[in-house]
């Protein structure tokens, strides 16, 4: 009798727990996604010494390194499938730091993760091996409406930036800012490229799915790390040939910036990973989303981004509707 009560207790203190620690998580995954891309903006690496995909190899040496982490901690399993998800975030991180160059952190966070949201609940319905049935098809509706009102949201508050800011500029000088107009210039580019980072992030554990629910942990991490480490100066060089270049590593000035960028994302990606196993992934997909408000706040507020108040108001109200979204999917679910 005695025992049982025990347990009961130790039961109801458990789940308490359980729960505090997977919105900690939650949350830890949230700041350290929306913190990876700040990294690329600072000052060592932002001039023209250092080019943007040699930033990115190091961000992916940062990724190799975090991951290889759990090699500490206990046995792995390697698995081919840990492989191809190394290759989908190598790809999407090149996708992302490049972005972030044409279109600033806020507006790329903004794109990609409502497009990681679109993708996901695609992947989730349609590829998922684990995958349940949509239990509301109006829920599931709305959820997408307001993904893609979202994402058009965020779009215009980004495009209405550039139109203020270049007539600003006319207004002070009479005639066309170049800083100005290459940013505008860029724009579209970088609009293409978060939607392309967004779907590759959505589809980086999507493998992981297809593993045995032993696998489905942090053990699948260095199987990642593996093809990160691979795949980056392929991509690195190929790169910097294409533009007439060729891989300098500058590890004075590009080696810390790219490797705390991959720690943030590897530590994310943990995160993540954890939090969904604690909470559910009703529960913990909204708030990991919410990366969207981290990366708008460095952003907006450090790098100064998105200057005109009134395309501001529109990116925040925007994430809220993202989020509203988001929290609709997992529910019709």
């Amino acid at each position: 009798m005695i025992r049982a009560l025990l347990n009961r207790k130790l039961h109801q203190s458990v789940v308490p727990m359980r729960t505090l620690a997977g919105l900690l998580l939650a949350l830890t995954g949230a700041i350290f996604n929306g913190t990876t891309g700040v990294f690329g903006k600072l000052a060592p690496v932002r001039g023209p010494d250092v080019d943007l995909f040699v930033f990115h190899f190091w961000a992916c040496v940062g990724v190799a390194l975090t991951a290889t982490l759990v090699l500490l901690f206990g046995p792995v399993t390697w698995t081919p499938l840990g492989l191809l998800s190394g290759g989908l975030l190598a790809l999407s991180l090149a996708c992302s730091f490049t972005a972030n160059k044409l279109i600033g952190v806020s507006l790329r966070a903004g794109i990609a993760n409502g497009t990681a949201a679109l993708v996901s609940f695609v992947f989730g319905l349609f590829l998922d091996p684990n995958r349940r049935k949509l239990r509301n098809l109006p829920v599931a509706l709305a959820g997408l409406s307001l993904l893609m009102g979202a994402i058009v949201g965020i779009a215009y508050a980004g495009e209405r930036s550039c139109r203020v800011e270049e007539e600003h500029e006319r207004v002070l000088t009479g005639k066309r800012s170049e800083r100005v107009a290459a940013t505008c210039t860029g724009y579209i580019a970088g609009l293409f490229l978060a939607v392309l980072a967004g779907t590759l992030g959505a589809l980086t554990l999507a493998p992981m799915q297809y593993a045995p629910s032993r696998e489905r942990t942090l053990r699948y991490l260095p199987s990642m790390a593996v093809e990160v480490i691979l795949l980056a100066p392929i991509v690195d060089v190929l790169a910097l040939a294409a533009r007439g270049k060729r891989l300098e590593l500058k590890p004075k000035q590009a080696a810390p910036p790219g490797i705390a960028a991959g720690f943030c994302r590897t530590v994310g990606i943990a995160a993540s990973i954890l939090s969904i196993r604690h909470l559910g992934y009703t529960l913990a997909y909204p708030i990991l989303q919410s990366s969207t408000f981290v990366a708008g706040l460095w952003g907006i507020l450090v790098f100064h981004e998105m200057k005109d108040p009134e395309s501001r108001k529109i990116y925040w109200l925007s994430g809220l509707v993202l989020l509203a979204g988001v929290t609709c999917l997992p529910l019709a679910r």
